[in-house]
């Protein structure tokens, strides 16, 4: 689905630049630049493959907001121009909907390979009798947390426990 509306907001972008072909009085305008600009990086992530690489481009689009700007007088419609501003204006904000559902996407397909390297990596470690500063805060939270015994022996000898570098 997310491919789908990629390619459908790439089609948005040609269809709005060629309403504003018929528009626009002059083609410097900020405002026709910007819808050029939205055309262009959607003509190019609609070139892509519905793969990572889509992904990955779609993430990297940038757009301005100053895009949206444009004198009225350029246009030979000021109800077009103020249209076409608000197009824009909804294009962008689709942009970051779709980048946001990107980044979810990429997030639920790398978690699962976190949590498998993580583990893996752990075990290792632990096979080796190798830890890392990491490991001891892990290995004395689930010391207190597991071991009641070690809790109460804990509590029973020191009432307050000042922790240097809390930060790490």
């Amino acid at each position: 689905k997310l491919f789908r509306d990629i390619k459908n907001f790439c089609a948005a972008a040609a269809r709005l630049l060629a309403e504003c072909e018929k528009q626009v009085k002059n083609r410097g305008d900020t405002g026709y630049q910007g819808v050029l600009a939205w055309r262009d990086m959607s003509q190019e992530l609609s070139k892509l493959d519905e793969d990572w690489g889509m992904i990955e481009a779609l993430l990297g689009l940038k757009a301005k907001k100053k895009d949206t700007r444009g004198n009225k007088d350029n246009w030979k419609s000021v109800e077009f121009h103020k249209e076409c501003k608000e197009r824009l204006a909804a294009a962008r904000e689709e942009l970051a909907a779709l980048q946001g559902r990107a980044r979810s996407i990429m997030f639920q397909e790398l978690l699962p390979l976190l949590i498998q390297f993580v583990n893996e990596d752990w075990e290792k470690r632990r096979v080796e009798g190798h830890i890392n500063f990491q490991d001891i805060l892990i290995l004395a939270r689930e010391l207190l947390e597991n071991h009641p015994a070690a809790r109460d022996d804990f509590a029973r000898r020191w009432k307050y426990l000042l922790v240097d570098e809390f930060q790490d």
